[in-house]
């Protein structure tokens, strides 16, 4: 009987170590699919405005809308941007950004913590990528305060969303990751933040 009972908890621990190798690899082919995505953004923001605009977006606002002035009417800094958001290499990335975000969805399926952890926070930096890139093919689409506040996010946060990547890439994105942030001062902002992880140990 106690033969058993050790054969039984034998073939338990097995399962779990089994299942944790597996969890650990899917987490790291995760990781790669993120590395996708946060190439892609780098590179479109980089290109769009390589530093956070001195200028804002010109809006009228009535009745609690959001409408901007027309293109000419925008700050010479802003339609500077806007045309290199409309550009053929902007386009390329964004497109590269929208299949990578789409893969790490995938990956994550119905998998509450992984969504928690990747697609989530993917998601919320898509979308401001998604917001800046239809308002620089069209101003009017920027139709409400939630948009106006997520084009202004995507140009003058980069800090921040770079420092969301950054725990979430794999370690062997890292060398790669940092050279796509020369401008970006990531290991003071991580000193701000007080959290005990340096680059990317995973």
């Amino acid at each position: 009987m106690d033969l058993f009972i050790r054969i039984g908890y034998g073939v338990m621990a097995a399962a779990i170590i089994i299942c944790f190798v597996f969890s650990r690899r899917n987490v790291k082919e995760l990781r790669f699919k993120v590395d996708a995505f946060a190439e892609a953004f780098l590179k479109f923001s980089n290109y769009i405005s390589p530093d956070p605009p001195r200028r804002k977006l010109a809006v009228r606002r009535s009745g609690g809308g959001v409408a901007p002035l027309p293109l000419e009417q925008q700050p010479e800094e802003i339609r500077c941007i806007l045309s290199r958001g409309r550009s053929e290499q902007a386009e390329k990335e964004y497109l590269k950004m929208e299949e990578a975000a789409s893969a790490v969805k995938r990956h994550c399926r119905r998998n509450r913590r992984l969504n928690i952890q990747f697609t989530q926070p993917v998601e919320k930096l898509f979308f401001l990528a998604y917001t800046f890139h239809s308002g620089a093919l069209d101003l009017n689409s920027i139709d409400d305060e939630n948009k106006e506040n997520a084009f202004r996010s995507f140009l003058e946060d980069q800090l921040e969303h770079r420092m969301v990547l950054l725990k979430r890439i794999s370690r062997e994105f890292n060398d790669k990751f940092l050279a796509l942030n020369k401008r970006y001062d990531l290991k003071g902002a991580e000193k701000v933040e007080s959290e005990p992880h340096k680059l990317s140990t995973h």
